[in-house]
């Protein structure tokens, strides 16, 4: 299963645990996370935030970003997409399709709309759990 997790949702994984890192640890023990170099660069822009040192020290959340990196494929966009309501989340479909993408998991209305692009299921975190869990 090959997948695409929004920073929305990696960000609240590293952050808050719960349901997105749940997502996180199951997409990393039954399937494949991919990232590009612009998903990589925003997580790691936002990471960089100070609102978020209340929640997780700086070192940690550059320990984050470094796992993401380590774990994740990294995929050459080969196609760019221009059809989400949000032109910054055009870079997600990009990287879904031009990876192959089974799953975009994201928590974002704008893709969320969508359902489902090329092929591509578009999901939020609980959906893509429970459909996880019957495959």
């Amino acid at each position: 299963m090959r997948c695409v997790i929004d920073n929305n949702v990696l960000v609240s994984s590293a952050t808050h645990g719960g349901l997105p890192l749940l997502v996180l640890e199951t997409v990393l023990t039954t399937g494949i996370l991919l990232s590009s170099e612009n998903t990589i660069y925003e997580l790691s822009e936002v990471l960089s935030r100070p609102k978020f040192e209340k929640y997780l020290p700086r070192p940690q959340r550059a320990e984050f970003i470094s796992y993401v990196i380590k774990v994740s494929n990294l995929i050459e966009i080969l196609e760019t997409i221009s059809v989400c309501r949000d032109p910054k989340d055009n870079m997600l479909l990009e990287l879904a399709v031009s990876g192959n993408a089974d799953y975009l998991i994201t928590g974002d209305g704008d893709l969320l709309i969508l359902q489902e692009f090329e092929g591509v299921r578009i999901a939020t975190p609980r959906q893509f759990l429970d459909e996880a869990e019957l495959q």
